[in-house]
């Protein structure tokens, strides 16, 4: 669709759906910027082998943009939650022109940094909210055991468990992690609800966390399986905080526990059942 549109008044005012190879190569004579050329050749390539991968394009110098050093402490500040930390005068510059940094050759003032703010407060609330994403650094996803449950419909007879907190009050939020996470993400928001629900071997685990953000996960367990098993693997894939594993582990276990009370239930009516019939 991009092609069409780039070369729109190419076909010297006449209408025509069709794009002609003759039309590609005078389009792309007329570009002036070297990269961009390069970025639509490379996409036109004949050989669909040779041809850019959507990540190949992404990182290609026409598109990528090298974050600046502010946004990228703005998202260390708020990763590690120091902006909760700061009063009103950290994040404030009293006299912007004050020397901010100096070097052999020159030195630089606040006010002649082109993107210098005075205030950072409303800068860290936006990176916070994800306005300003870091998609450079958005590692690739990674093998996880609990994956998102893909079935809407409600299952009758279900076992839920349901652990809130006591004291009714919510952490204030904090920001939410990237879509795709790696290995070494370490969940930062706190559960404020949580919920497990067990049907058969196929265990579901919903929670919502601080930001009301709700996140639900499904996994088959086996025999093998225990709450500080399955905790601990949450904890090591990012999918819970480290804080909340004792939690969730109790409720893990009431579930399991659950469970086999009611088996036990079942056998010992059939038992009964059997003994009445017999007699």
């Amino acid at each position: 669709m991009a092609l069409p549109m780039g070369l729109c008044g190419s076909s010297n005012g006449t209408e025509t759906s069709v794009v002609s190879q003759e039309m590609v190569r005078k389009a792309l004579e007329s570009l002036e910027d070297p990269l961009q050329k390069d970025f639509i050749e490379s996409c036109l390539n004949q050989d669909p082998s040779k041809r850019p991968t959507a990540r190949d394009l992404l990182f290609h110098t026409v598109l990528l943009e090298v974050h600046s050093l502010k946004l990228l402490a703005a998202h260390c500040i708020v990763s590690s939650k120091l902006n909760d930390s700061l009063n009103e005068d950290d994040l404030h510059v009293e006299d912007p022109n004050r020397i901010a940094a100096t070097s052999t050759f020159c030195e630089m003032a606040y006010n002649q940094v082109p993107s210098f703010q005075i205030d950072l407060e409303k800068f860290l609330e936006d990176v916070s909210n994800g306005i300003y994403p870091l998609i450079a650094f958005t590692p690739l996803p990674h093998q996880q055991r609990m994956t998102a449950s893909t079935s809407s419909s409600a299952i009758i007879g279900e076992q839920q468990h349901e652990d809130r907190g006591s004291d009714g009050d919510k952490p204030e939020p904090t920001p939410s992690p990237p879509a795709d996470s790696p290995v070494e993400y370490k969940e930062s928001r706190s559960i404020i609800k949580c919920t497990v629900t067990l049907n058969g071997s196929l265990l579901t685990l919903i929670v919502q966390l601080d930001d009301m953000m709700n996140r639900q996960l499904t996994a088959r367990i086996t025999e093998n399986d225990s709450a500080s098993i399955l905790a601990a693997e949450l904890v090591q894939h990012g999918l819970i905080a480290e804080s909340d594993e004792t939690r969730v582990e109790e409720a893990f276990a009431k579930a399991l526990a659950k469970d086999i009370t009611d088996s036990t239930l079942t056998d010992e009516k059939i038992v009964q059942e059997a003994s009445t019939s017999t007699l």
